[in-house]
């Protein structure tokens, strides 16, 4: 069973000195960051440009004709992009589609296009990639390749019976035309009070909702308000087209899933450790859904070497406790199997929820796609 997660803290018994400093370092960053302010417009300037190019058809978007849905946000870091992708994957499976997912495949040691096959490893394809070939094998066509215009022809010549093509973090990637592109923002970081890079974590202007089809608020209270629903929707809407449709998800997590490794010695008793953009959900909701003996944060995408694990391990063991991860930071571990032989190590498995209106999501996607036929 999957269980609702919050991304509220839990203050009944919080670490009032953990939370100060915290406090005091994000302030700090903050205010460095503002000092960035006038590069922010430099970039602006650049980024607009482009977008102006492509709108005038300067610069060529491709359009294909497999259906084509894209994934992506306007900011850096995560917002729900990896759930979301096999969310949509999940139901066209389901309605007997033959599925494909199309990725950059970030922090691979490859390069150029690459298929995923039964050899893959996260090192060929990136974490995100190997976690949709892990979790579908051979269901779902995986593809990784910088240059997606140039990687889509290669992908259906290779799977010629794809009939659903998912991008995975394309809003920014013009060359190819999405028949319906989805943004994501987050309920408690919405891209409305955000900055461009480097001052804030846009990748671009705000006003680039408006090339959205559908918006899709992530990481929302399970028990969020009437007036919260409204007053979001209200926010956004200062920045994308009138009508765009906007939706509200939020994080469903599951049971631990055992990893193949070694021996569990504890009793829900777990010493967590992540190396994704937010880490702060996940390390808020094993603390409060498990006896959480400790936490260990690493970089977003963190490629771990032999010796942190090994750290990690004997963390674990310190405290009585097993190794939990999540199911991103998992597909990392595999060249790990002899160093992990003797301890417990779990993933938490994750997907998204609707809050409501789940049926009109599908009505409008299938419908930006039927324009097609």
């Amino acid at each position: 069973m999957f269980h609702l997660a919050f991304a509220k803290v839990k203050i009944d018994n919080c670490n009032y000195s953990e939370i100060e400093a915290d406090y005091v370092c994000s302030t700090m960053m903050r205010r460095l960051r503002l000092l960035l302010f006038p590069f922010s417009i430099l970039y602006h300037g650049i980024t607009a440009l482009r977008n102006w190019a492509y709108n005038k058809g300067w610069l060529r978007s491709f359009e294909f004709t497999v259906p084509v849905i894209g994934v992506g946000n306007l900011k850096v870091g995560g917002t729900g992009k990896t759930p979301m992708v096999e969310y949509l994957a999940r139901h066209y499976l389901q309605n007997k589609e033959q599925v494909g997912i199309l990725s950059r495949g970030y922090k691979r040691k490859t390069k150029g296009f690459v298929l995923a096959g039964d050899q893959s490893t996260t090192l060929e394809l990136g974490d995100e990639p190997m976690q949709y070939h892990s979790k579908f094998g051979g269901k779902v066509a995986v593809a990784v390749g910088e240059d997606r215009a140039f990687c889509i022809p290669m992908l259906l010549t290779e799977r010629p019976q794809i009939s659903r093509l998912i991008l995975d973090d394309i809003f920014q990637h013009r060359t190819v035309k999405p028949h319906a592109n989805i943004l994501l923002t987050e309920f408690y970081d919405l891209f409305t009070h955000d900055l461009l890079l480097p001052a804030g974590n846009l990748r671009e202007s705000r006003v680039g909702a408006q090339r959205a089809d559908i918006i899709v608020v992530t990481k929302c209270p399970v028990d969020l308000k009437e007036s919260d629903f409204h007053n979001v929707t209200k926010e956004i809407q200062q920045y994308c087209q009138a009508k765009t449709p906007i939706f509200f998800t939020t994080v469903v997590y599951g049971q631990p899933e055992w990893l193949p490794y070694g021996q569990p010695i504890g009793e829900n008793r777990f010493f967590g450790f992540s190396g994704i953009a937010q880490p702060k959900p996940f390390k808020d909701y094993l603390n409060n859904a498990f006896d959480l003996a400790g936490f260990q944060s690493f970089g977003d995408h963190h490629q771990y070497a032999e010796k942190e694990i090994v750290r990690l391990i004997e963390q674990a063991k310190q405290t009585g406790a097993d190794l939990i991860t999540t199911e991103k930071d998992a597909t990392r571990l595999t060249g790990f199997s002899e160093v992990l032989k003797n301890t417990g190590v779990y993933y938490l498995p994750m997907e998204i929820r609707f809050l409501k209106d789940e049926d009109q999501f599908w009505e409008l996607l299938e419908e930006l796609i039927s324009q097609l036929e």
